[in-house]
């Protein structure tokens, strides 16, 4: 007969992965690319216009437009 043992993790609750609270969905409309567009346009100038960073601006730009629509959806 195997002898059940249970593991160090499920005998610690506080080691268990923690549950982050899915944030509400939004879509992507054409309003909200434009948006996002015109920040990632920004922080492209203000970072003195260097067009290697195209991705990262787009993705902060991005992150920065729904931050924005969720505090003001709330």
């Amino acid at each position: 007969m195997k002898k059940s043992t249970k593991s160090p993790r499920a005998a610690n609750p506080s080691s268990r992965s923690k549950v982050i609270p899915k944030q509400k969905s939004l879509e992507l409309t054409d309003d909200i690319r434009g948006r996002i567009a015109m920040k990632a346009y920004e922080l492209y100038e203000q970072c003195g216009r260097d067009g290697s960073r195209e991705m990262n601006h787009w993705l902060e730009a991005e992150q920065i437009v729904m931050t924005e629509l969720r505090r003001a959806d709330s």
